[in-house]
C-alpha cells in the first residue's frame, strides 16, 4: 500500500494517504470516515468447508452503512485458488450487506474509472474487453467463476448500489505488484514493466473514488492537474514558492503566503515542498511568507504564461531570525517548469477559482 501511495504522490501530484495499520474487522466506527477501504487476500489457511471471509453481524451492517453513506472499496485478487475463494466470498458478504439494492455488472471500457487520470480506451492492461454495453445476465449478484488455466481474467467488476457505484472487484491481481515498486522508488527511478502498469490501473480506481461527487473525501475545488483546470488557467501566470535547500519538506510547520490584494494562503501539508499557484493574475506584487515562526518579503513581477519561481529559507535563530526569499531570475513556461522540477511535490492551489481578493483559504493534510 505505502508502494501506491509514493507513486501518486511522485508522479501524479496527488498527495495520497493510508493508514499505518490494516483493520482486522470492520467495527469502527472510525472506518466510516475514509473515503476508500482496500481489501486483499492475506494469508490464512481457512477449511474449504467454511467461507473465505467471515464477517460478524454487526461487521456486516457497518459494512452496510459505509457503503450506503459514501464509502468505496477497492477490492483485489488473483487467479490462483484460495484467491478465488476469497472473490467467491466476498460477494456472498456484499449480498448480506447491500440486499436488493445491490448489483455487480462488468465495467464497460467506457466506464469514467478507465479514464479517471490515465485513458485506456479498451480497459487495463491484461483485460480481455471489448467496447460494449452492460450486459442483462439475469442475477443481480452473478459473477462469473474464473476456471484454472483460464487466459483471459473477468477483470473489472463494479458494486453498484442503485447508479452509484460503491466499488470494484478485480482479479487483475494489481496489489502483488506494487511490493516490487518499492526499491526502486527508495532509489528514485521510476516504474517499470508490470509494476507500472498495476501502480497506473490502480491510480485510475483511486482518483475515481476520491473525487466522485457522492464520495467522502473533503473537496477543496478543482484539481491543478485536472484537464479543464489547465486549459482554463491557461495564460494566467504562475507562482511557484520552495523551501531551500531544494527538496526539503515543510514538516510540522505551516506555511502562509499572502500577497497584495489581500490574497491569502496558508498550507498545513508535512510532505510538500512548498506551493504552486496557478491561475494569477500578471503584474507587480509584493510577496509575504511566514514559516516556522519567522517572516520575510519581497517584490516579484508577475508574467502571463510563465511561472514565477521563489525559494524561501530560515535564517538565524530567536528575535535575530528570519525569512530568505530569493527569486529565480528566469521565467519559465508551465512544461519547462514541471520538465525542471518533476521531482518535487508542491502543494497545488487553483488560485483563479478558488481564491479571490481578501479570501483566506487554509488547506490541511486529509
Amino acid at each position: 500500500m505505502g508502494d501506491l501511495a509514493r507513486y501518486m504522490r511522485d508522479y501524479t501530484g496527488i498527495h495520497a494517504q493510508i493508514r499505518s495499520t490494516a483493520a482486522h474487522i470492520f467495527l469502527s466506527k472510525e472506518l466510516l470516515r475514509d473515503p476508500i477501504h482496500f481489501l486483499f487476500p492475506g494469508r490464512q489457511h481457512v477449511p474449504f468447508s467454511e467461507p473465505r471471509i467471515r464477517l460478524a453481524a454487526e461487521e456486516i451492517e457497518l459494512l452496510s452503512e459505509y457503503l450506503h453513506g459514501g464509502g468505496f472499496l477497492f477490492v483485489d485478487a488473483g487467479a490462483a485458488a484460495d484467491d478465488r475463494r476469497f472473490l467467491r466470498s466476498l460477494v456472498d458478504l456484499l449480498r448480506q450487506a447491500l440486499g436488493s439494492e445491490g448489483r455487480l455488472y462488468e465495467l464497460p471500457s467506457r466506464h469514467a474509472v478507465y479514464h479517471a487520470f490515465y485513458d485506456y480506451e479498451n480497459g487495463f492492461p491484461g483485460e480481455c474487453k471489448e467496447p460494449v454495453d452492460e450486459l442483462d445476465i439475469g442475477s443481480p449478484w452473478f459473477y462469473p467463476d474464473r476456471l484454472p488455466g483460464q487466459f483471459c481474467p473477468r477483470g473489472l467488476w463494479g458494486i453498484g448500489v442503485g447508479d452509484r457505484l460503491v466499488g470494484v472487484i478485480s482479479d487483475l491481481n494489481l496489489h502483488r505488484n506494487w511490493p516490487d515498486t518499492q526499491d526502486s522508488l527508495s532509489a528514485g527511478a521510476p516504474p517499470e514493466g508490470g509494476s507500472l502498469l498495476s501502480l497506473r490501473a490502480a491510480t485510475n480506481i483511486v482518483v475515481h473514488a476520491l473525487l466522485r461527487p457522492e464520495g467522502l473525501t473533503t473537496k477543496y475545488g478543482q484539481f491543478a492537474w485536472q484537464p479543464q483546470f489547465r486549459s482554463a488557467t491557461q495564460g494566467l501566470a504562475q507562482l511557484a514558492l520552495i523551501r531551500s535547500p531544494v527538496g526539503s519538506e515543510l514538516g510540522d510547520h505551516p506555511l502562509q503566503v499572502s500577497l497584495t490584494a489581500g490574497t491569502q494562503i496558508e498550507v498545513a501539508e508535512a510532505h510538500a515542498k512548498g506551493l504552486l499557484l496557478r491561475g494569477l493574475p500578471s503584474g507587480e506584487r509584493e510577496l509575504q511568507v511566514d514559516y516556522a515562526g519567522y517572516s520575510g518579503r519581497i517584490p516579484i513581477e508577475l508574467a502571463a504564461g510563465k511561472v514565477t519561481t521563489v525559494s524561501f529559507r530560515s535564517r538565524g535563530l530567536g528575535p535575530f531570525g528570519g525569512i530568505v526569499l530569493d527569486q529565480m531570475e528566469q521565467r519559465l513556461t508551465p512544461a519547462r517548469w514541471e520538465e525542471r522540477f518533476s521531482d518535487l511535490y508542491l502543494h497545488e492551489v487553483a488560485a483563479s477559482q478558488e481564491l479571490s481578493p481578501g479570501l483566506e483559504t487554509s488547506v490541511e493534510s486529509p
